[in-house]
């Protein structure tokens, strides 16, 4: 139970140029669970035109489980065609149900299938990958999960590697699925300079990370 809200209980920061500071992440306890969803030969169906649903489903995936217990704030990743969403323990029964859930309405409503796979953190640990998490918050009303450590590539590489983590249950057909608060919504971004960027960095050390956030914020701004 002392662990229940540690998400929830984490000061946020709001120094871009933190980001690289490992001093503001702390490591998400050992009782928490992580799920990963992805919808399976997303590529394909991209080119079919099902992009919208794809990223609906991965939409669905967060909002479905943050919606189990909604005193809770929890730390996710949305992936496009999936998430990956950290839970503590006694939210994890919920969480897989309402996952469950997803996965057949996008089997019933999209003709997609998607995958759910979890794994707890002290079994991430048993392998020495470890998740650690801080909270950033550039506005007063906006605020998200920033996620560190070799965790989510290892637990996406174990998915592809064992099966054994992935969840096969079948759906409660009593269970009924909250949605509520879902937003997929589709609208261009727009942009003053007619140019939006989106920016993937693998940076080899902290130093160099460091310098380049500081580098984006002299160019760009706050």
């Amino acid at each position: 139970m002392a662990t229940y809200y540690f998400y929830k209980n984490l000061k946020s920061i709001s120094d871009f140029t933190e980001l690289s500071n490992s001093d503001i992440y702390t490591k998400v306890p050992n009782d928490w669970h992580l799920f990963a969803t992805d919808v399976k030969d997303s590529t394909k169906n991209i080119e079919k035109g099902k992009y919208k649903e794809i990223n609906m489903l991965g939409a669905m995936s967060i909002i479905s489980v943050l919606n189990v217990d909604r005193t809770l704030e929890l730390p996710y990743i949305f992936g496009g065609d999936g998430a990956f969403i950290l839970v503590p323990r006694r939210a994890y029964k919920g969480a897989r149900r309402a996952l469950v859930a997803v996965r057949e309405m996008a089997k019933e409503a999209y003709g997609l299938e998607l995958r759910i796979g979890s794994i707890s953190l002290e079994k991430l640990s048993s392998f020495e990958k470890e998740i650690f998490i801080a909270k950033y918050k550039p506005t007063q009303n906006h605020e998200q999960a920033l996620i560190k450590g070799e965790g989510l590539d290892y637990f996406d590489y174990l998915l592809k590697l064992d099966d054994k983590f992935h969840i096969k249950d079948k759906k409660d057909e009593f269970y009924e699925l909250d949605l509520e608060g879902l937003e997929c919504r589709w609208s261009y971004i727009e942009s003053s300079k007619d140019e939006t960027l989106s920016f993937i960095l693998k940076c080899p050390n902290e130093k160099d990370y460091k310098e380049v956030l500081e580098n984006i914020e002299k160019i760009i701004g706050d």
